[in-house]
């Protein structure tokens, strides 16, 4: 049981233990993943921020309680934690992300943790920009509403709530209120520009397949436009709560056109 337990794992290697090891002992369970930190709070802090690859976490009430940073594993789609949850029968995973100062809780149920790739993804933008986007799609000419992201792809991720911490950013840039579009995972995707600096090239990470921590992360780039047949639904984002309990802002028309077509 690992229950009250810490654990840390990658795409290999698993090691778990209890906060009353000597550090000693745990020092050396971890070992095979390169790391040696001075305490239990370095490990927690630091090394997830170095070693963006790794799951840190603890199982509190059968749920797999993550550690949360900017960019890390998306427990939707990673490998590592489906491995985590199923093979110990855990109930789900529960992280916290901070949304320029305020907590966003996100609790996946183990149902919803697949270790797939997702059918469909999300990309975060707002209410003013539907006016375009629906007719249009997503286009690839667009300035990204990230600072620090690349241009000529659209970003899409597999959590709804990764989503909405852009929405939030763009919208308040544009003075218009934040809105969250679900779309169909497109064919030919590539890694995400943060997955590219800061999993695949980070020298700190083993290995450099950028479709692994792509999928690991739930973090991906089209490099072609989203169209808008593709575009399924928009919703209105809302802290601690779940995609499919947010308000539907609207369907675009291609959308609600092949729902009638198929009750016809």
């Amino acid at each position: 049981m690992l229950e009250g337990r810490f654990i840390i794992a990658d795409a290999t290697n698993s090691y778990d233990f209890d906060g009353d090891d000597p550090w000693e002992k745990v020092v050396a369970g971890l070992a095979p993943f390169g790391l040696a930190p001075p305490s239990i709070l370095d490990l927690m802090h630091s090394s997830v921020r170095e070693r963006r690859d790794l799951l840190v976490g603890k199982v509190v009430k059968n749920v797999l309680r993550i550690q949360a940073v900017e960019l890390g594993l998306e427990p939707i789609c990673s490998t590592v934690i489906h491995r985590i949850v199923t093979t110990n029968h855990l109930d789900g995973c529960w992280r916290q992300r901070a949304d320029d100062g305020t907590i966003d809780t996100i609790e996946t149920p183990a149902r919803d943790i697949s270790g797939a790739l997702p059918t469909v993804v999300y990309h975060g933008t707002s209410e003013a920009s539907l006016a375009t986007i629906l007719p249009q799609g997503l286009l690839i000419d667009r300035p990204p509403n990230w600072e620090n992201g690349g241009r000529n792809h659209v970003y899409l991720a597999a959590e709804a709530q990764v989503s909405a911490f852009h929405a939030r950013r763009t919208a308040q840039e544009h003075a218009s209120t934040p809105v969250v579009l679900k779309c169909k995972m497109p064919t030919r995707w590539v890694a995400d520009h943060d997955v590219e600096h800061q999993m695949v090239k980070n020298p700190l990470v083993p290995g450099d397949d950028g479709l692994f921590f792509a999928q690991e992360a739930g973090l991906f780039a089209s490099p072609a436009p989203i169209p808008p047949a593709d575009i399924l639904e928009v919703r209105r984002p809302a802290f601690n709560s779940r995609y499919e309990t947010w308000d539907i802002v609207g369907v675009p028309r291609e959308t609600s056109r092949r729902v009638r077509d198929r009750s016809s």
